[in-house]
């Protein structure tokens, strides 16, 4: 959990960062990130526990949220329990 904990500090402050000097991300950097933190999240749930409902982007500047939708349709309820995700309910 520790490194999962880390990698996601570290990608807040690294997208605040170059949102805020008016960096743009590429598609390819921002999937590194996100593999890195699928890596390091020994807790995270399977497809069986989690369904998510993907649906349309958000604008630029990811202010406007133009899914009609939640984007959870289920989750286990066990998941609320485990170490990484506790540990970011306590974190919001």
């Amino acid at each position: 959990m520790c490194h999962f904990i880390v990698y996601f500090i570290q990608a807040v402050v690294f997208i605040t960062l170059c949102t805020a000097a008016n960096v743009t991300l590429t598609s390819e950097q921002l999937q590194n990130l996100v593999s890195q933190l699928w890596v390091a999240d020994g807790n995270r749930a399977t497809s069986s526990q989690l369904d998510l409902n993907f649906q349309n982007h958000v604008d630029s500047y990811g202010r406007v949220d133009a899914s009609p939708d939640e984007l959870f349709r289920n989750v286990d309820p066990t998941l609320l329990s485990r170490p990484t995700v506790a540990a970011l309910i306590d974190l919001f």
